[in-house]
C-alpha cells in the first residue's frame, strides 16, 4: 500500500482568524478609531470577541489603541 504524501503534510497555520480579518479591514477602511463595541456592532459579533480578538492584533503589532476616559479607541497601525 502506497502512502499518500499528502496527508502527511502539514498545512500552515493561518495568519489571522476569521474575526481577526474582519476587524483589521474594518479598522483599514475606517477614517477614525472605533471603540470595540462599534466594531462589534458593524460585524455582527459580540463586544467580547472583538475586544479579545483586538487585544490579540494589538499584541501581534497590527493594531495601536488610545485611551480617552473609560473608552479604548482603537485604529489600523500603518
Amino acid at each position: 500500500m502506497k502512502s499518500n504524501i499528502y496527508l502527511k503534510r502539514k498545512m500552515p497555520k493561518p495568519k489571522f482568524n476569521v474575526h481577526e480579518r474582519c476587524l483589521l479591514t474594518a479598522l483599514e477602511n475606517s477614517i477614525i478609531p472605533l471603540t470595540a463595541r462599534a466594531l462589534a456592532d458593524m460585524l455582527g459579533i459580540g463586544w467580547e470577541t472583538s475586544s479579545r480578538n483586538l487585544n490579540k492584533l494589538h499584541s501581534k503589532g497590527f493594531v495601536d489603541k488610545t485611551t480617552s476616559g473609560n473608552r479604548t479607541y482603537w485604529h489600523y497601525k500603518k
